[in-house]
């Protein structure tokens, strides 16, 4: 792609003075140690790397000043250093040349080393100093475009051509092509189903530097906009090739490098399970997240509605429509699996966890609740707790797990008061980043990060999953996992070659665990059967978050495994289930999904190899 450059706006000043970084002075710049004007001539070139337009302007001479101003000469900088992709500019080994150097000027020759994405671009230079007859500042450097660049006049530029680098593919787990380069772009070969998972590329472009977007990368150079593409761009990204030349000299080639290809991953992904699930929930508003809660691993990254990636490259896409779509938040730049959305019951789960950690709750005690409605004796006005299920008499967690009471978990929340249980809540992960390269919300208890110490309701409606609780269908489904990982909470990991690491530890107790999936394996026996399949133990709890003006949306979600093969913990999340069985069809989405992914036997995340099949045989 030829690119003539043009000057950039003065808004970029500031960031030339800190977007480039000092490098130290070789030792020894000047050759005659002895003579004092090597000395401070040492000084202006120090001045002159670091970069600073005001402070090279103060340095020089008042003809190079009145031929320049500071604006100019900073606007020339800036665009040279943007086109060449420059994060680091070094002036080596100068030395007096005194052939070239007479008494009313002196001539010093070195190396200006360009170091960037483009590598390192070195070209000889020479700097001239004029004398001032001060004591205090004897000399002032001649500034003229070219100490840029060797070559550029006021009437010429820098044409940079850009060879792109071979972007990295992307595999699943199973060496399955996710996305890679094609002949003329990228190439997302399963498309809706991987998009929100993948993401996608466009070229940086001129406006977005200006703007202070991708200032690290070249123009014209690919990067991930969303999703994988973007979380591990700085891996698949290579470095483009060069080649430099001057408006008025093109065939004379400057500097010319070689394209050097990006690196290929290997994510955790499965496909199938990326497609058994958008296969389902496609035509919801929803996500299913699917991952392995014993080593973290992200088996599945699914939204409906989703896209087709290729739509939004550069091939298909003007610039202008693109920028506009993201100016109207219409660019699919982050999942609905990675946004955070009131949990409903599923948060029943963390406030029963925090409840037997503290004692408040046991395996045997419990309340006395009686109808549909409670608050207590004093305090609330007309506010009520109502739950949908009621059970007359005595509940235990047990019973309150199996049938959702949110009357139960109120009045747990309400012994536990609102600092333990947000202290509960925040140990679990809630409020915090969750760890990795992807872009991910981060959860919330309430905006404000607290609970008031006399608002009763909020802290009730906190510990049943309604008030101002907010979580990811992404971390949700890395929470449940405590349950199949001995109370570990996992780091999620995008690829196998990463580590698999615990996030968070010790949350439950062999015997709270085995009491609360027990509970969880009878919620879905029992209460949501639609879930229940004869060739597993599936196990989880349903949320049904009443959202929308005043509770008329329901947000429904299911988040479960199963016991006897604990390696896929699956979080669905599907919007308006109102009117059509509430959290009941994220159970019969999740049903089906484990259906496709159980058909040859129970499901595991990594396909036998051939040599795998010999050494059972």
């Amino acid at each position: 792609m030829k690119q003539v450059l043009k000057k950039v706006t003065r808004s970029l000043l500031p960031a030339l003075a800190t977007g480039l970084v000092l490098a130290g002075l070789t030792l020894g710049l000047t050759a005659c140690g002895d003579d004092p004007a090597d000395a401070a001539i040492d000084g202006l070139i120090a001045t002159l790397q670091e970069g600073d337009p005001a402070a090279i302007h103060a340095i020089m001479t008042p003809k190079s000043q009145a031929k320049y101003p500071v604006e100019t000469m900073a606007d020339r900088q800036n665009h040279v250093h943007q086109a060449l992709a420059v994060d680091k500019v070094l002036y080596k080994n100068f030395k007096e040349d005194r052939r070239a150097s007479t008494d009313d000027r002196r001539v010093y020759t070195g190396k200006l080393v360009l170091e960037g994405d483009y590598g390192s671009l070195e070209r000889d230079l020479a700097l001239t100093f004029l004398p001032t007859g001060s004591e205090e500042a004897p000399w002032q450097l001649e500034w003229k475009p070219e100490v840029l660049f060797p070559g550029l006049k006021d009437g010429n530029d820098l044409v940079v051509k850009s060879k792109p680098a071979h972007r990295g593919t992307i595999y699943d787990r199973n060496g399955v092509v996710l996305a890679e380069d094609a002949e003329v772009s990228r190439s997302y070969p399963y498309g809706v189903i991987t998009a929100p998972a993948l993401g996608f590329v466009r070229a940086v472009t001129e406006s977005e530097q200006a703007a202070g977007h991708f200032k690290k990368y070249p123009l014209g150079t690919e990067v991930g906009r969303a999703g994988l593409e973007k979380a591990y761009n700085d891996i698949l990204s290579g470095r483009n090739g060069i080649q430099v030349t001057l408006s008025d000299d093109p065939k004379t080639i400057l500097v010319k490098t070689e394209p050097e290809a990006g690196q290929d991953i290997t994510t955790t992904l499965d496909i199938r399970a990326q497609e058994a699930a958008y296969n389902q929930i496609n035509g919801e508003f929803g996500a299913v997240v699917a991952a392995n809660p014993q080593n973290g691993d992200m088996l599945a990254l699914v939204d409906s509605p989703s896209y087709d990636p290729h739509t939004w490259l550069d091939t298909n896409m003007t610039d202008d429509d693109y920028q506009n779509a993201v100016s109207n938040g219409l660019a699919p730049l982050k999942g609905v699996y990675a946004m955070a959305f009131t949990p409903g019951s599923t948060q029943k789960l963390f406030t029963a966890v925090i409840g037997l950690h503290d004692g408040v709750l046991t395996h045997d005690n419990g309340y006395e609740i009686y109808g549909e409605t409670w608050q207590p004796p004093v305090g609330w006005g007309g506010y009520k707790v109502r739950r949908v299920t009621p059970i007359n008499g005595f509940i235990n967690l047990h019973q309150a797990l199996i049938s959702s009471d949110n009357i139960f978990f109120a009045r747990t929340g309400l012994d536990l008061g609102p600092q333990r249980l947000v202290e509960g809540l925040e140990h679990m992960g809630y409020a915090q980043k969750v760890p990795g390269k992807l872009a991910v919300e981060t959860s919330q208890v309430t905006e404000q990060g607290y609970i008031d110490q006399d608002h009763e309701t909020a802290v009730a409606d906190t510990s049943y999953g309604q008030y101002q609780l907010q979580m990811t269908p992404y971390q949700m489904t890395m929470t449940y996992g405590l349950l199949a990982n001995g109370g570990k909470i996992m780091v999620p990991r995008l690829l196998l070659n990463e580590e698999s690491q615990v996030w968070i530890d010790n949350l439950a107790s062999a015997e709270d665990l085995a009491y609360l999936n027990k509970a969880l394996r009878q919620a879905v026996t029992i209460t949501h059967p639609v879930a229940n399949r004869s060739y597993a133990a599936m196990t989880g709890k349903t949320g049904t978050a009443e959202v929308g003006p005043k509770g008329s949306i329901n947000l429904g979600w299911f988040s479960g495994y199963d016991q006897n093969n604990p390696d896929l913990m699956m979080t669905v999340m599907i919007n308006n289930v109102q009117n059509r069985g509430g959290s009941d069809v994220n159970c019969a989405y999740f049903g089906r999904i484990m259906d496709t992914l159980y058909a040859d036997g129970p499901y595991s995340p990594d396909i036998p190899k051939a040599s795998d099949k010999k050494e059972k045989e």
